[in-house]
């Protein structure tokens, strides 16, 4: 379901800021305070299965699919890229398989790309 599909209501995306209080007000004023260094060593994310994206250019659209947790994003930014309306990008993410929060960037460039230019 997206955006632009028939029968739904659009409900922009707001701004990603989130203001949740004053962090330092509330450190200082804390009864209990802990002053220590933690450390964990270097992770890597790497599902097992590889990034990929397949895109259709039709009469001035583009439909892309990709394995993305952020399909309603990811319609932004492409339309934003490439210069067109966000109505004119389809996102198809019939599975993500295991992301990890591994596909949620800007792997679109190398699919979209392929426009062709007149």
């Amino acid at each position: 379901m997206f955006a632009t599909d028939e029968g739904v209501e659009h409900k922009p995306m707001s701004a990603q800021d989130i203001d949740l209080g004053d962090a330092t007000t509330a450190m200082h004023s804390a009864e209990v305070r802990i002053n220590q260094r933690y450390t964990t060593p270097r992770e890597y994310n790497m599902p097992m299965e590889p990034h990929a994206c397949i895109a259709h250019w039709h009469e001035g659209q583009i439909t892309v699919w990709e394995p993305s947790q952020w399909v309603a994003g990811a319609q932004v930014e492409i339309a934003e890229w490439l210069g067109i309306e966000t109505e004119k990008v389809r996102i198809i993410s019939p599975y993500v398989g295991g992301g990890f929060w591994f596909k949620t960037g800007a792997l679109y460039p190398r699919c979209v790309s392929q426009r062709r230019v007149p």
